[in-house]
């Protein structure tokens, strides 16, 4: 077939634009598609109404394209498709690939989301839809037979800090295999003679760390005693501590004596000891 001519193409062309209406065609050339009217000195924009084939795209499209094909701005489109109820599952939904769908299941879906990028709910339901099981956690251990005898003998608290799992994975264990317990959820660990003889002798945190308690609960266990709080006994610094200040560095002393570099640098000052005096002896050597 050869090139139309010049007369044939504009015949085509003047056909076309007879047949379509002028608010289309002024969309189509990127004009704006609105009337002015003139009342009372201000000027009122009427919007074209919107034509069959306009609506018909509403959806299966995303609503950019839809405005670039109907010459209607981004906002126009959205506002007439949510007024209409139309979903915009076109804006949203990316086909899977085979290559996509073999990676399901190798990891966990938060990580084949990361890499896909893609949202971890369509990671899942995807996965889901295709039968393919969840990747097994990695940190997942698998329970013993003499860690389901624990179960409902002591309380979920107390079996989940000697086996160092989870509340809530202990809770779940026994709830599968039918365990009824005695024990209530938060019921308190009394106080063994050993634990309460450690009272005071340590700060309440360390000693909350020692026995996997809260410090609150070693706080009030020992003011429940009368127990004052832990305290580090001062060193009572005689003269021959004092004689060697001054003549070496702070820290070096520090480590001699056994104590903190900042209780040598306060005991120094306190004496009126400055650094000079360790200067000079360092220039006399």
């Amino acid at each position: 077939m050869g090139r139309p001519s010049e007369t044939t193409l504009a015949e085509t062309v003047g056909k076309f634009i007879t047949a379509r209406p002028l608010r289309e065609i002024r969309r189509l050339l990127g004009r704006q598609a609105y009337c002015r009217k003139v009342r009372r000195g201000k000027i009122l924009l009427r919007s074209n109404p919107w034509e069959k084939w306009e609506i018909a795209l509403l959806g299966k499209m995303p609503d950019v394209e839809v405005a670039r094909k109907t010459g209607r701005s981004y906002d126009t489109v959205q506002v007439k498709r949510r007024g209409l109820g139309i979903p915009n599952s076109a804006g949203f939904l990316r086909d899977w690939t085979k290559a996509e769908d073999r990676l399901l299941g190798t990891a966990s879906d938060e990580f084949i989301a990361r890499r896909l990028r893609r949202s971890e709910n369509s990671v899942k339901l995807r996965r889901t839809r295709l039968g393919i099981p969840a990747a097994r956690n990695p940190k997942y251990r698998r329970w013993t037979s003499r860690e389901d005898r624990l179960l409902g003998r002591y309380s979920d608290t107390t079996v989940a800090r000697w086996l160092k799992r989870t509340l809530a994975s202990v809770m779940h264990r026994r709830h599968k295999l039918r365990i009824p317990t005695k024990f209530r959820l938060g019921e308190r660990r009394s106080w063994t003679p050993e634990e309460l003889a450690l009272l005071g002798t340590m700060s309440d945190e360390q000693l909350a760390k020692r026995l996997e308690r809260t410090r609150r609960a070693v706080k009030g266990q020992r003011n429940a005693k009368g127990l004052p709080v832990f305290t580090r006994l001062r060193r009572q610094w005689n003269a021959s501590d004092d004689k060697f200040l001054g003549t070496l560095p702070d820290k070096e002393i520090a480590r001699k004596l056994n104590v903190t570099v900042s209780a040598v640098t306060h005991r120094r000052r306190r004496l009126g000891i400055s650094r000079r005096r360790i200067l000079a002896a360092k220039r006399h050597k």
